[in-house]
């Protein structure tokens, strides 16, 4: 049983029992690791060793830059080395290596199909898509996160190409409410799942609140994309609810909607906060803090981002600032006098 196959039975054993720590990390046996300092030593050295041999090899043949067909087989061929090193080693100089010619491959092969797609970039663009979610096969936690976040860009890029980018946000929404339904259950493939949800997770709190990329992207309305991420967020409160065995008919049923429904109604007027409130009610209902500690994060940046981009006067953002207060703390204080929490015994 190799490192990955006991570390996937370790989290299973976690989800039957503790789902909420379902992500920890197995222990490591001491007497196997150096200390942190080595390590991070080694990892370093490797890059600079990796960094070297580039320069050599590019010195050498620049003529493989100029050549699509070439470039392609030389990314190939790092690429393979790479996979052997994932695969026969988990020397920690040997896997920072192994990641720095996976880096210089996937860098190769972008480089080969600029070559090959000079004039079609739509092309490109799809074949750029394929090829980074082929990459996936490569067994390493870094690459397989920039193998998606590529390869979502290039997808974003292809739909802007075609004047639908309005649909990613909404897309990579989806695509992140299935991760958060299919990681835990299939925790036995956590090593492949977990860093391709990160990626689409990364990349949707990039694009969906960032006006500097939304710019660049022909087609693309601040409005239409709030459209599929709202729905996909109705869609997660409505499996929390049936786990919970809410009825909607209920007191406890009519709040949830009417606080969905205030929500929303910011969330329209407001880029990027609707991405903030989905991220961090998967973060809560799947018990991941990283995924948790991310919508916060985008919350923040969002929220930080509109308050600075209101064309208005600080007086005007002060009493928006406490309005705004003033309706959550009644709202809080709404919801304790509705849902009391019951007292501990124990």
């Amino acid at each position: 049983m190799n490192t990955e196959q006991r570390q996937a039975l370790w989290q299973k054993i976690q989800y039957q029992l503790y789902p909420a720590k379902a992500h920890a990390l197995m222990p490591q046996d001491k007497q196997h690791t150096g200390p942190w300092y080595v390590r991070l030593m080694l990892g370093v050295s490797a890059w600079i060793a990796a960094l070297f041999l580039f320069a050599f090899v590019a010195a050498t043949f620049a003529f493989v830059l100029k050549s699509g067909a070439a470039s392609a087989m030389l990314g190939l061929l790092v690429l393979a080395g790479a996979w052997s090193l994932f695969r026969l080693t988990s020397n920690d100089f040997a896997v920072q290596f192994g990641l720095a010619l996976s880096m210089a491959g996937q860098g190769l092969l972008v480089n080969s199909i600029l070559q090959i797609f000079r004039g079609d970039a739509l092309a490109g663009q799809i074949a750029l898509c394929l090829l980074e979610l082929g990459l996936l096969v490569l067994p390493n936690f870094i690459s397989r996160l920039v193998c998606t976040c590529t390869a979502l860009f290039a997808l974003n890029l292809a739909l802007g190409k075609m004047g639908i980018s309005f649909l990613f946000p909404g897309m990579a929404a989806l695509g992140l409410v299935i991760w958060c339904q299919l990681e835990l259950p299939n925790i036995q493939r956590a090593s492949l799942l977990t860093p391709v949800g990160f990626g689409v997770l990364l990349t949707l709190i990039f694009i969906a609140g960032n006006p500097l990329w939304a710019q660049q992207m022909p087609g693309f309305d601040w409005y239409l994309p709030r459209i599929g991420v709202l729905l996909a967020l109705a869609w997660v409160i409505w499996l929390q609810c049936e786990k919970q065995g809410l009825v909607f008919g209920s007191v406890a049923g009519v709040t949830v909607l009417l606080a969905g429904i205030l929500f929303a109604l910011l969330a329209w007027w407001v880029p990027g906060l609707g991405v903030a409130g989905l991220v961090i009610t998967l973060g809560f209902s799947t018990g991941n803090r990283i995924v948790l500690a991310l919508g916060w994060c985008s919350f923040a940046w969002y929220l930080g981002h509109f308050y600075y981009d209101l064309h208005s006067s600080l007086l005007d953002k002060s009493k928006l600032l406490i309005a705004s207060g003033a309706a959550l703390l009644l709202a809080r204080l709404a919801l304790q006098k509705l849902f009391p929490l019951e007292p501990n015994h124990a």
